[in-house]
């Protein structure tokens, strides 16, 4: 790879590919992966976890009505917990008895996550292309599913064998969990990052990306993150 070759948010949708986004800014992460999906998908769908008063957080995508009503999705972190294991029963009344142990495991998984998220899925099954998923705020549900690589891939490749390009957002601490994701990344910038500089540093990239691990981008370097940075409304008492 060239050296002259800049990172392109579009690679996050090269491939079957996860991307995991995090930083102490909720509001700047929000926009990053909001970035990272309309690079990817015209219209991304969003499943929103949200704190126990209900609304938005200021300065997010949905706070803002950036996202499309129809794929917007809200959740209270206790809404967003795992389903309950399914039978073996209802498994075999779903699929054929022929079917391998893996296509079993696999179906299993599936009806394990949120609704919502089957939801969402099945809003995008026989569409064209693979739709962005952004699941922000997983850092609210972080005591609910795996925090080993081994557990947090399993729930990746259900989303991935799905057709669908899934971003996660999180707060810190990130976990070792993270490392499952095909990129991860490190937002490093403040609240007020549309008037101060940030950062967007790559904990961990395919082989092959314009992305490399260890590196650091400007967030304004990526046209469709500059953009929502200025396009965000910024409350006065901000600016004093």
């Amino acid at each position: 790879m060239a050296d002259d070759i800049r990172p392109d948010l579009a690679a996050l949708g090269q491939g079957a590919s996860a991307t995991f986004v995090y930083g102490a800014s909720r509001e700047i992460v929000g926009l990053c992966a909001w970035a990272m999906a309309r690079a990817n998908d015209p219209a991304p769908f969003w499943l929103d976890i949200r704190a126990e008063n209900g609304r938005a957080d200021p300065g997010s995508p949905p706070e803002l009505g950036w996202i499309n009503a129809d794929q917007l999705f809200v959740l209270a972190a206790a809404q967003a917990k795992p389903q309950s294991a399914v039978g073996p029963k209802t498994i075999a009344s779903i699929i054929r008895s022929d079917e391998p142990d893996s296509a079993v495991a696999e179906l299993s998984d599936f009806l394990s996550l949120p609704s919502a998220v089957q939801e969402m899925i099945g809003l995008h099954a026989g569409g064209v292309g693979r739709p962005a998923f952004v699941i922000a705020n997983g850092d609210r549900v972080r005591p609910y599913y795996p925090a080993d690589t081994g557990g947090v891939r399993r729930i990746l490749d259900v989303l991935l064998h799905q057709g669908v390009l899934p971003i996660f957002t999180s707060t810190p601490p990130p976990g070792a969990g993270r490392m499952a994701f095909d990129f991860v990344f490190e937002v490093r910038a403040s609240d007020r990052t549309a008037r101060e500089p940030g950062m967007l540093h790559c904990e961990k990239a395919p082989a092959g990306s314009t992305f490399r691990a260890g590196e650091s981008s400007p967030l304004r370097d990526f046209s469709a993150l500059a953009d929502a940075l200025d396009r965000r409304r910024v409350p006065a008492s901000r600016d004093r």
